[in-house]
């Protein structure tokens, strides 16, 4: 017998993953389970027991249209044509065959019978539902995504002016980088926070759980890099025979020779290291042989390697730069989340 797919929710499942690893997909290849009743012991379940909450009316929407479609694609397949794979390996685990089109167009037709919303529309019409007496008033209405987004950027003005007020000097160089309410080209600190704000909720998180970098951790990193560069010019230097290398190297070395993060952009450091390989104007970046292979690397570490997978000076910089945003960030973010759930 072929071992159960989790999809198949004969258990409770919590289904955690990144962003583009298909949730989606594997929630609706769940919900075909269930009107199927391709799960032991259990019969198809009428579309208007059908129960999908989310975060945002946008998700909701996009849920019920996503099913749909599968239905969709379904009603025009002959069952031995329809390529789904878990779902018929899952009805074949049972005996049963692969619901005809027929059955396909009526679940179709039945969908819209299916609860598919957000968690506070769910929740209002419980409410609603509430008997009198129960101190709950019926007339009350749900915040609009608009509205609640509103609301939202008004708490995170009150937080930053509330901090920039109280001299957090964190903050200030926050606004200082970011601008307060944002620009044409910047988004604002406001707006960035209400923003982060709304996906750690609609991921269920708190301010507590977003990540920051560490900025001794950070500053090792780079300083690591420069290192290694200055290793790949002793390596230059140890294999260029016939001295073809020698005058970039000596130029890379001079920048490299003291770099720190906090000196890092004055004109003799990492601008220097630039201008030496376009002075030089030798393209490196197709060598496959030392000296040249290092020269590469070298390379590859001030512009970047076109597939990104080498880590730049600039961007370990960058790491380092930010890393003490990234704490009044999440510290401003911890007072919004305080202050909006009063």
């Amino acid at each position: 017998m072929s071992e159960t797919s989790p999809l198949a929710l004969e258990k409770n499942l919590a289904l955690m993953a990144g962003a583009g690893a298909g949730k989606t997909y594997s929630l609706e290849t769940m919900t075909l389970h269930l009107l199927t009743g391709a799960r032991e012991g259990q019969k198809p379940l009428r579309p208007s027991r059908l129960c999908m909450v989310t975060f945002t009316d946008k998700a909701a929407a996009e849920m019920r249209k996503r099913v749909r479609e599968r239905l969709d694609t379904l009603v025009h397949s002959e069952p031995k044509d329809v390529k789904e794979d878990v779902l018929r390996a899952s009805l074949a685990r049972l005996d049963r065959p692969m619901p005809s089109q027929d059955t396909w167009r009526a679940l179709r037709e039945e969908l819209g019978s299916a609860s598919v919303g957000t968690f506070h529309s769910m929740c209002g019409q419980l409410l609603r539902r509430a008997p009198p007496g129960s101190g709950v008033d019926s007339s009350f209405e749900v915040l609009d995504e608009l509205e609640a987004r509103t609301l939202v950027v008004d708490v995170c003005e009150r937080v930053v002016l509330a901090a920039l007020e109280a001299g957090d000097a964190g903050v200030r160089e926050l606004c200082q980088e970011l601008t307060f309410s944002g620009s044409d080209f910047t988004e604002g600190l406001v707006s960035s926070l209400a923003a982060t704000y709304g996906k750690l909720r609609e991921e269920g998180l708190r301010a507590a759980d977003a990540r920051i970098s560490d900025a001794n951790e950070a500053r090792a990193g780079l300083l690591a890099l420069v290192e290694r560069c200055r290793q790949l010019c002793a390596t230059v230097a140890e294999l260029d025979a016939k001295g073809e290398w020698r005058e970039l190297r000596e130029a890379l070395e001079r920048a490299l020779e003291g770099l720190t993060p906090e000196n890092c952009f004055e004109p003799e450091r990492l601008p220097s290291l630039k201008a030496a390989f376009l002075d030089d104007g030798r393209d490196v970046r197709r060598l496959k042989k030392e000296p040249g292979n290092s020269m590469k690397e070298l390379y590859w570490c001030l512009f970047g390697k076109s597939d990104g997978s080498v880590m730049r000076l600039e961007d370990a910089y960058a790491g380092w730069r930010t890393a003490p945003f990234e704490a009044s960030f999440r510290s401003l973010l911890a007072q919004v989340e305080a202050r909006h759930e009063e």
